[in-house]
């Protein structure tokens, strides 16, 4: 009897911190809090959206200062994430261009 008692309380344990981690880790994935006040755009070296099953759709931009939870719909949002995105292909294209030094744009002179 002892040692299903004790199997019991093992399985219930687990099961405790699964959920906790699940838990955990759905939070991370979310905003509690947004904000609407806008961040300068040279301070801003990346973005991704939060989770759909969020309760708030927002956009996390990162900074050299951490991360900053915001609201979508702010007016000022969709032209970061353009230019963000604009950067981020136009770093690409350096780093393409720049790993294939024979790779040449225009003409040559003989």
């Amino acid at each position: 009897m002892r040692r299903l008692f004790v199997l019991l309380m093992v399985l219930l344990c687990s099961l405790q911190l699964v959920s906790s981690d699940l838990s955990f880790q759905l939070s991370q994935d979310c905003c509690d809090k947004l904000t609407t006040v806008k961040i300068p755009l040279r301070r801003i070296t990346s973005y991704w959206w939060t989770s759909s099953s969020c309760a708030k759709r927002a956009v996390v931009f990162k900074t050299s200062k951490g991360q900053r939870c915001v609201d979508a719909s702010a007016s000022w949002v969709n032209g970061h994430i353009a230019a963000l995105d604009k950067r981020q292909a136009s770093a690409a294209t350096v780093r393409t261009n720049t790993a294939n030094p024979m790779m040449t744009v225009g003409r040559h002179r003989s």
